[in-house]
């Protein structure tokens, strides 16, 4: 079995043949698929709506997921400052008076 390691070494290849290749690019399409079905899975779950923040490596790098993310799930919209901001934000706030 693959680790997960493994296929983030290859997927540039997935990525760079998507322009030509109609499978590749159904694999992209694939992986918005299914991430727009855990959207859905944890919106239900958790009874939340809003807006969904894009993160990670592979999919901030790779504007053909990016796009085809955003046009499945609605409110999509990449992470703009690395996740330890929110963090700092945060114990700023709670040292304010």
């Amino acid at each position: 079995m693959r680790e997960a390691s493994d296929w983030a070494s290859i997927a540039g290849v997935v990525f760079d043949a998507a322009a030509i290749d109609p499978g590749a690019a159904s694999v992209i399409a694939g992986a918005a698929e299914a991430l727009r079905g855990w959207v859905d899975v944890i919106r239900k779950r958790l009874s939340i709506t809003g807006p969904v923040v894009l993160a990670g490596g592979l999919l901030l790098n790779q504007p053909r997921l990016i796009q085809a993310v955003q046009q499945r799930i609605e409110n999509a919209t990449p992470l703009e400052a690395a996740p330890v901001a929110g963090a700092v934000r945060l114990a700023e706030a709670s040292l304010r008076p």
